[in-house]
């Protein structure tokens, strides 16, 4: 999985890589919540469901409201870094 979330981070950025974060690990509060007896932990564990999906919404409005994806093509790690050319000296 760490090999996966690595490539990931290293095609789209460490925007996507903390939105997994946070999404599996409100999955994982949710299961544990959600197996609960108790009325109170049973509903949290539902809220904390629900808040999983926030992204998955926002990305959903932000897509009918730009009418399709913004072009992210400046956000690439790539592009951080300057490729600086070493000038050649000859020796004469």
């Amino acid at each position: 999985m760490g090999i996966f979330i690595s490539w990931i981070f290293i095609k789209y950025g460490i925007l996507a890589t903390l939105i997994w974060h946070f999404s599996v690990d409100a999955v994982y509060s949710a299961m544990l919540l959600l197996n609960s007896t108790n009325p109170y932990y049973f509903s949290t564990g539902l809220v904390c469901a629900f808040v999983v999906l926030l992204p998955l919404v926002y990305a959903i409005i932000a897509y009918k409201k730009n009418g399709g994806f913004i072009v992210s093509d400046n956000l690439v790690n790539a592009l951080d870094t300057e490729i600086i050319k070493e000038k050649e000296n000859s020796i004469e």
